[in-house]
């Protein structure tokens, strides 16, 4: 969306960007989609899988999301603050091959 996420008011937000699927994953019968800041495990056919298969996060980035975009939307405004004195973390968590050197 190009926009700095707000940071106000929370002191955390929680922020999701599907990577890109590897080639090993490009011919499983699952994957997931991306809707406004939802993702949802579905079949090869699009249809989700089922009601507990929808997540909602704060921010979600599809996979042709670039790294700047996650940065200016997500990174800018804590590392600006951060160089003008104010504490901030921002913490990359995910299992092995989740995508955290992707981003």
């Amino acid at each position: 969306r190009g926009e700095e996420m707000d940071m106000s008011g929370s002191a955390i937000q929680v922020a999701v960007r599907v990577r890109p699927l590897n080639d090993r994953e490009k011919g499983e019968t699952i994957s997931w989609q991306v809707t406004d800041d939802t993702i949802t495990q579905c079949e090869a056919s699009g249809k989700p899988i089922a009601d507990q298969a929808a997540y909602v996060f704060d921010r979600v980035f599809n996979s042709a999301t670039t790294t700047a975009e996650v940065y200016d939307a997500i990174a800018a405004g804590i590392v600006r603050d951060a160089v003008n004195g104010i504490n901030g973390t921002i913490f990359a968590y995910g299992q092995t091959s989740s995508g955290k050197t992707h981003t």
